[in-house]
């Protein structure tokens, strides 16, 4: 919630200077006659030496005379839902700003406020109409809103299924010229306006998204959808019948943005455009080097590169690599300190039921399930789900889903939309039959035939070095070679020849000054 706290005061500072529609207005402006013998106590509650519980105090007793419906009161309650939300009080922090919002009309401030607190607490539907409100009164403000809030928001979006909300988030941000946005977000937000548009029979405007694709990704589910065959011809001449003109745009552009900012988001994006290339020794010799030193608590972008790399190295076989990293991570982020911890937490525990050590990662699962309690709406749910996915798994690896079934109800509930994880515990179980039955069902329903087409392309990437992940990865490839289940897929898209990114360039070790070519 740090961050939620920081962003209030930014808002605050951001008032005075500010062109067009200042964010907050300026207290002293607003006060009313009987309210400017309140303002030095404002101030000294924002500004002063105070620790946040003093602040929140000294806030309480302001509003408590502050009895009309002021402006300036708006602005108390917008302070107080910053330190109320920092304290992890979520429900009293979001009656405050909701009160701000009210008193303060016309004011992008409490907008923007409201928008990335309900986004961290699982609220993606209000946090998106928070943000689309607040951007139509001051457009200019929004690029204050780094890329990490936006891409949680469009994926807490695409976990409620709320594609509705998504759409209209991108286009409005794409319009906006919103400047914080990398390659994979505005990427991934011009693929929802091109299908949203191609499906209302807009070609020629969905056409005019094709050149914002970045992610190769992208293009193969153009390239792989039935829907999207009037834009055919578009993809070819942009990225290639393989993607070869894209891949080195991909990872040029992903690989310019890192090393010429050094900022970690950027890192995480080279970092999966690596992975995604399959060139995992360039993933380890450019982003392990960042665990094996000293970090900082203020770095903590890393725990989002850390399960990628730690990944890369499981491919290649490097286990104690992998798992070191984590334990170094960890002492930094130690586990129950905070929602992020699970990150590092969580996939540890995945690694471990990857390598086939299924006892420590149910033990190892279960340490995670309690830390996630502890946070409650901060931990998403769609990683919860991840989490009782492979919990599942494992215990099925162990012969104990009859004494223990809780994380495979859970998978369960959802596989009707999440039929690719419900597939994953069938495969698990080595049951391929139930498993094509289930992808047939899916193929039926256009809200999850895209996902069953996607999955059914050629492996794109090798499996980890363990008995246990070679093992999945040949049910996998039996899956896909089903012969009814291809007819079927064929009815809706078409089946690549070959994985997404063997239009890649070949892999080019990092020169001992960490510079590599492609």
């Amino acid at each position: 919630m740090r961050a939620l706290h920081c962003f209030a005061a930014l808002t605050l500072a951001l008032a005075p200077v500010a062109a067009g529609a200042a964010p907050l207005p300026k207290p002293e402006e607003i006060a009313e006659a009987d309210e400017r013998v309140l303002l030095p106590r404002l101030a000294a509650a924002i500004d002063g030496d105070e620790s946040a519980e003093e602040s929140l105090a000294s806030l309480d007793r302001l509003l408590a005379e502050l009895t009309r419906p002021t402006r300036l009161r708006g602005i108390v309650q917008f302070v107080r839902a910053g330190l109320l939300t920092q304290q992890q009080e979520e429900l009293e922090g979001r009656e405050a700003i909701r009160e701000s919002i009210r008193l303060l009309p016309g004011y992008s401030g409490p907008l923007f406020f409201a928008s990335q607190l309900y986004a961290f607490t699982d609220q993606p539907g209000p946090a998106t109409d928070y943000l689309l409100r607040a951007i139509e009164i001051d457009p200019v403000l929004v690029n204050v809103i780094g890329d990490y809030e936006i891409g949680n928001l469009l994926r807490r979006l695409a976990e409620a299924s709320d594609d509705r909300r998504a759409e209209a988030l991108s286009e409005r941000l794409l319009e906006s010229g919103w400047s914080q946005g990398r390659s994979s977000t505005i990427s991934s937000m011009a693929m929802r306006v091109l299908e949203a548009r191609l499906d209302r029979g807009d070609v020629q405007g969905a056409a005019k998204m094709v050149p914002k694709l970045v992610t190769p990704s992208g293009f193969a589910r153009l390239l792989t959808r039935k829907k999207f065959l009037p834009l055919r011809e578009h993809v070819f001449d942009w990225a290639g019948p393989r993607l070869e003109k894209q891949w080195p745009i991909y990872l040029d552009q992903a690989r310019a943005e890192w090393e010429v900012s050094h900022d970690l988001d950027a890192g995480l994006d080279y970092a999966q455009a690596l992975a995604a290339a399959g060139h995992d020794a360039t993933l380890a010799a450019t982003f392990l080097p960042l665990f094996q030193r000293e970090i900082s608590a203020a770095d903590y972008r890393l725990i989002f590169i850390a399960p990628v790399v730690a990944t890369g190295l499981a491919r290649l076989g490097r286990w104690d690599e992998a798992f070191d990293l984590f334990e170094h991570a960890l002492r930094v982020w130690p586990a129950g300190e905070s929602a992020l911890a699970i990150n590092l937490t969580g996939n540890r525990a995945k690694l471990l039921a990857s390598r086939g050590e299924f006892e420590a990662a149910v033990t190892a699962f279960d340490k995670v399930l309690e830390e996630a309690a502890r946070w409650g709406g901060e931990v998403n749910g769609g990683a919860l789900r991840a989490i009782h996915l492979y919990r599942a798994c494992a215990l099925e690896q162990l012969g104990r889903t009859d004494t223990d079934m809780i994380s495979m109800a859970i998978v369960a509930q959802r596989r009707a939309i999440e039929p690719i994880s419900f597939v994953y515990l069938q495969l698990c179980a080595n049951d391929l039959e139930s498993a094509r039955e289930t992808f047939l069902n899916a193929l039926k329903n256009e809200a999850t035939r895209g996902d069953v087409i996607g999955v059914m392309q050629p492996a794109d990437e090798e499996p980890l070095d363990s008995a246990f992940s070679r093992t999945m990865a040949e049910r996998w490839r039996r899956l896909r070679s089903d012969k009814r289940l291809i007819a079927a897929v064929r009815e809706y898209g078409t089946i690549l020849s070959e994985p997404v990114n063997a239009g890649a360039p070949d892999e080019r070790i990092p020169a001992a000054e960490g510079a590599e070519v492609y």
